[in-house]
C-alpha cells in the first residue's frame, strides 16, 4: 500500500512519452517531370500526392495522441495532489 503522501502518477514521465511520439513530419510536394505528359508521370504524381496526404493525416493523429497523453497525465497528477491533500489512501 502506498503512503498517503506518495504520488502514484508520473506526469514528467508521461510528458516524456508524449514528446517522444510527437512529430514534425512534413513531406514535400512531388513536382511533375518537366515535359512529361504521359500517364505514368500523372499516375506517379497522383500516388505521391495521395501518400503525402495520408502521412500528413497520420502526423496530425499522432500529435493529437501526444497531446491527449499529456492532458491525461496532468489530470492524474492533479487528482493525486487533491487526493493526497484530503488524506486519502490507495
Amino acid at each position: 500500500m502506498a503512503a498517503e503522501d506518495e504520488r502514484r502518477s508520473d506526469e514528467e514521465l508521461a510528458g516524456s512519452f508524449a514528446d517522444d511520439i510527437k512529430t514534425d513530419f512534413e513531406a514535400d510536394e512531388v513536382a511533375g517531370v518537366e515535359g512529361d505528359t504521359t500517364g505514368a508521370e500523372a499516375g506517379a504524381k497522383g500516388t505521391a500526392d495521395a501518400i503525402r496526404s495520408l502521412m500528413s493525416s497520420a502526423r496530425d493523429e499522432v500529435n493529437l495522441d501526444s497531446a491527449a497523453i499529456r492532458a491525461v497525465a496532468g489530470d492524474f497528477a492533479a487528482w493525486d495532489e487533491l487526493h493526497s491533500r484530503r488524506g486519502g489512501g490507495a
